[in-house]
């Protein structure tokens, strides 16, 4: 599954790493297990990809979870929450933010759609 595919929408400083299998895509060398992705126009951040513990999102279980940050509408966010996978984002703006699960839980279009979402709304106004 690719899961960012917005119109080569990727940016780097220079100063991460290439991702394999993922054109543009870098991932940040203060931690591989975390993947930053920003528009190549203002450089703001649209999504973050994490590897992580579920019990990090309050879950009894401490196996580890992909998961990735999306910037929402706030209006939106209580209503997301109610799906499966979908929850308050990890170490950032849990009012703008969102985190998904990435184990299959959240249908690929339905991923598909909060990213784009989330790089509309952090284009440059």
């Amino acid at each position: 599954m690719i899961l960012f595919d917005v119109g080569g929408t990727f940016f780097d400083d220079g100063k991460c790493d290439p991702v394999a299998g993922f054109e543009g895509l870098r991932a940040c060398a203060i931690n591989p297990d975390f993947v930053v992705c920003r528009d190549s126009g203002n450089k703001k951040w649209f999504a973050v990809v994490m590897n992580l513990h579920k019990s990090k999102f309050g879950l009894p279980e401490d196996e580890m979870i992909d998961v990735v940050n999306l910037k929402c509408e706030p209006i939106m966010t209580d209503s997301l929450y109610r799906y499966d996978g979908i929850y308050p984002a990890y170490h950032i703006n849990k009012v703008n933010w969102i985190a998904v699960f990435l184990d299959g839980s959240v249908d690929d279009e339905k991923l598909k759609w909060l990213i784009d979402i989330s790089h509309t709304l952090t284009k440059k106004k």
